[in-house]
């Protein structure tokens, strides 16, 4: 047998002998070819980051529902039907806490109310509640014929703010919503009025596709939406940077 056409044989199949000493020189893979230029890889990249850093500010994302559910989904618009029939104002949760010490001493207390003060005279805002406002009835016990004249609140002269402290942190109604779980922060829970030029664009695009109107008019009924949506956020920047 002829080794020479062994040997030719094992090489058509990529196959080493044991005694070869030459090394085989194997192509890189078509799908890693940059891999030939890793400075000017890293180079690229890293440009590609500045640009996308620069452009952070403008950086928008829609999460209403118009762009996150499906057209024409059944479970939208069973949801739509409600909040058409029932309605209610959207809200904000901004939460409290001191620097230091404990948010139900006299003195978080009295920032508390400052603070929830000014968020009442902001455009826009309808109410506020807040730890201030929770009726109390453990702090200390008081009896039912006396809550005729109102609940009493960690702002009322006989209550005992540490006895407060505990009955909102086990309240079913307050405890993880008005007050955290160990009792070193609090909520305060902003309604904000209901913008009726906004509600009557999102009717206005519902109804256009109800109807199965031209892709045209839904284009211009979106884009109206969206102009109202970025004035609105204008106006709730206030609130979010207060």
């Amino acid at each position: 047998m002829n080794p020479g056409t062994n040997d030719e044989s094992n090489l058509e199949t990529g196959e080493l002998a044991a005694g070869d000493t030459e090394a085989v020189m194997l192509e890189p893979h078509p799908g890693l070819f940059y891999l030939q230029w890793p400075r000017w890889v890293l180079a690229l990249t890293g440009l590609l980051v500045v640009a996308a850093v620069t452009q952070l500010g403008t950086f928008r994302f829609d999460a209403s529902s118009d762009t996150l559910v499906v057209e024409g989904d059944p479970d939208l618009a069973q949801f739509e039907e409600i909040a058409a029939t029932f309605g209610g104002e959207d809200f904000l949760f901004m939460t409290f806490a001191p620097h230091e010490g404990d948010p139900f001493t006299p003195e978080a207390l009295a920032t508390l109310g400052e603070l929830t003060s000014a968020l009442e005279r902001v455009e826009g805002v309808s109410g506020v509640f807040s730890v201030l406002d929770a009726p109390l009835l453990k702090s200390p016990p008081v009896e039912i014929t006396s809550l005729l004249d109102g609940f009493p609140t960690v702002t009322s002269p006989q209550t005992d703010l540490t006895l407060a402290r505990a009955e909102l942190k086990a309240s079913p109604f307050f405890r993880e919503l008005l007050v955290t779980r160990n009792g070193d922060a609090t909520a305060i829970k902003i309604d904000v009025m209901r913008n009726t030029d906004l509600t009557l664009a999102e009717d206005r695009l519902q109804a256009l596709k109800s109807e199965g109107a031209q892709a045209g008019q839904i284009s211009e009924a979106r884009a109206h939406l969206r102009q109202i949506k970025d004035a609105a956020d204008l106006k709730m920047g206030t609130i979010y940077h207060f």
